[in-house]
């Protein structure tokens, strides 16, 4: 991924940005959604004197669309939404650990770089790495980050199969 000071100059520069910043905030988007799930809960509970579940099935029972409270839809809404943007991420992030030549190394400097539980330092990712197989130097370890941030605008964003540099399918046991 190319660094310009003036922003991005290709849709791909534009796209490899727009996948830094989804990764980046991963984290906070996981938080959101459980805050918005224990927020939907006590509005259910507290208005309505019943589980969330049971309200949704009562008013899908009752042949009710879900024009219900502002404030709970809203919420539901919300933490729909991001639950489907992470599902996402995550099936574009399995078919690169599956498919791609490198994928499985690229997998894992991903997840240690934005997905896991808690945000690690350079060198404890590169520790994480190492005990997966992957032994890096600082610049090599950006230099990859940057390539597996290519590869994940690419199957998140669309692209042809020549630029997944995916492996030939006699590579793949069939189950």
């Amino acid at each position: 991924m190319k660094k310009n000071a003036y922003g991005p100059k290709t849709k791909e520069e534009a796209l490899d940005k727009n996948t830094l910043e989804l990764l980046k905030n991963y984290r906070e988007i996981k938080w959101s959604i459980e805050i918005a799930g224990a927020e939907l809960k006590q509005d259910v509970e507290q208005r309505y004197f019943m589980p969330v579940g049971d309200y949704l099935d009562a008013l899908y029972g009752a042949g009710v669309e879900q024009r219900y409270d502002r404030r709970i839809e809203s919420l539901a809404k919300s933490a729909e939404m991001s639950v489907r943007m992470l599902s996402v991420l995550h099936l574009a992030l399995e078919k690169i650990k599956d498919k791609h030549e490198r994928g499985e190394e690229y997998y894992y400097v991903l997840y240690y770089s934005f997905l896991y539980k808690s945000k690690l330092s350079l060198a404890q990712i590169i520790s994480c790495l190492a005990a997966k197989g992957f032994v890096y130097e600082d610049r090599t370890y950006y230099r990859r980050r940057n390539e597996a941030i290519e590869v994940l605008s690419v199957v998140l964003w669309g692209c042809t199969a020549n630029h997944l540099k995916l492996m030939p399918d006699e590579h793949y046991q069939t189950a």
